[in-house]
């Protein structure tokens, strides 16, 4: 979708990925609205996203449909942190597990992420305001 994005960010198809592309599906993502989108920012941060995590739900079923045994599911989003509530409501089930990782490495790894996806709207992205925009939402323990 977007030039170079997989020299920043390799998927495998059966390694843990973010699902962050199945969240967008309900609306329960914020992919689409970093940086230049305020209203959509706005609506996103006062939400309720049951909703979208119902549908997220009905996602994993299916994706599990036919696979051998009860495995468990890894999901490895770092906005489920803002959305734990809608999380926790769907699977009540759930076992959240908190990791710790480099902060100059996330921070490097968040910015390029965000310039690179930013270049999916914008023609000259700047770095700096989705970067900003993340880490400066609501509820996010990260300061700049």
């Amino acid at each position: 979708m977007f030039p170079n994005f997989a020299d920043t960010h390799e998927i495998i198809n059966d390694e843990p990925e973010e699902e962050l592309s199945i969240l967008a599906a309900g609306h329960a993502s914020a992919q689409y609205g970093q940086g230049q989108f305020p209203a959509y920012k706005k609506w996103y941060t006062a939400a309720d996203h049951t909703g979208g995590y119902r549908l997220f739900r009905r996602y994993l079923q299916a994706m599990q449909a036919g696979r051998p045994g009860r495995a468990r599911w890894l999901l490895k989003c770092p906005s489920h942190l803002e959305m734990l509530r809608p999380l926790l409501t769907v699977f009540d089930d759930a076992t959240v597990v908190l990791t710790h990782r480099d902060p100059v490495s996330c921070i490097v790894s968040l910015a390029a992420l965000s310039y690179f996806s930013t270049g999916m709207f914008m023609r000259r992205p700047w770095l700096g305001i989705p970067s900003w925009e993340w880490c400066t939402r609501p509820g996010h323990s990260t300061t700049v």
